[in-house]
């Protein structure tokens, strides 16, 4: 049902996300191993860390990464 709706969201805008599509998850683990080990620290931690390598080697100038106060990605 998420797949559905997502792919209804996103056919407007087909053409202007041709060369930003998201990378494979697994390959985002990987980037964090390094890093934050996913065996370590599961979570949103490890896939904020290697999808922010990903956008770095993708040639992202800068990247912000907004949480909340207390969460722990965001300490």
């Amino acid at each position: 049902m998420q797949h559905r709706d997502e792919h209804a969201l996103l056919e407007p805008f087909k053409e202007d996300f041709i060369g930003y599509e998201e990378p494979d998850v697994y390959e985002v683990l990987e980037l964090a191993q390094p890093y934050l080990p996913r065996d370590g620290a599961m979570g949103e931690m490890v896939l904020n860390v290697g999808k922010a390598i990903y956008l770095a080697k993708k040639g992202a100038d800068g990247i912000i990464d907004i949480s909340p106060f207390t969460c722990m990605n965001g300490m």
